[in-house]
């Protein structure tokens, strides 16, 4: 079968909240991470699954002296009423520079999904990633994303460029800071027709659950 490619324009605004002094001012120093975000639909590469799925997550990242950080996140879907967690990530990675300016990143994460899980991406837990990134006026970036799973595999190749705005502070350990940033994305998408193979066979599965379950006289009435 052959490869579907797709391609991708994502113009975007960030507005972030740091706890502390943000952790790639001084990378001689361990810092953690935390922070939290709301969707009002789950998105994969540019592709939204049938249902809006809106949600919730945190993230915890930890980075050490060398460049070396573990990240951790959890998910939650809002209309998702059988767990606490939809789904949560634990990845390991390691970032370098290699100049005054350029700087690399290399990593890896792997994704626990529940059995029958919504999300576009389930197919593909697992997620390798290269970066490699240029710091002057703006920071542009180019990424490579190579997926792994039961589906075929995925690779995704994105360029980014941002901006990092600083707004001001509440103290002198706290940085809020405005972030606009355009990536364009191409990559294939296997993962999207394991999703539809998979959907309808959950569909059809709970036709047929449906259909069999008896009716009550009241409920015939």
């Amino acid at each position: 079968m052959r490869a579907i490619f797709l391609l991708s324009v994502i113009c975007g605004c960030t507005l972030r909240t740091f706890a502390q002094t943000d952790s790639t001012a001084d990378p001689k120093r361990t810092t953690f991470t935390v922070g939290a975000s709301y969707m009002n639909n789950a998105n994969y590469y540019g592709q939204k699954a049938e249902a809006s799925m809106p949600y919730v997550s945190a993230t915890g990242v930890l980075k050490l002296k060398p460049g070396l950080y573990f990240t951790g996140t959890g998910i939650r879907l809002l209309n998702d009423s059988n767990s606490v967690v939809s789904a949560s990530a634990a990845g390991i990675g390691w970032s370098f520079p290699l100049g005054k300016k350029l700087s690399a990143d290399l990593s890896y994460s792997h994704t626990f999904y529940p059995s029958n899980s919504p999300f576009l991406q389930a197919s593909n837990p697992d997620n390798f990633s290269a970066t490699l990134a240029y710091d002057w006026w703006m920071n542009t970036s180019i990424n490579a994303d190579y997926m792994m799973g039961k589906s075929q595999h995925d690779i995704f190749t994105t360029l980014g460029t941002e901006k990092q705005i600083n707004l001001g502070s509440f103290g002198p350990k706290d940085l809020i800071t405005l972030t606009p940033s355009v990536d364009v994305t191409a990559g294939t998408q296997h993962f999207y027709e394991t999703y539809v193979t998979e959907k309808r066979l959950r569909d059809s599965l709970l036709a047929i659950y449906c259909q069999g379950i008896p009716v009550s006289p009241k409920q015939k009435q």
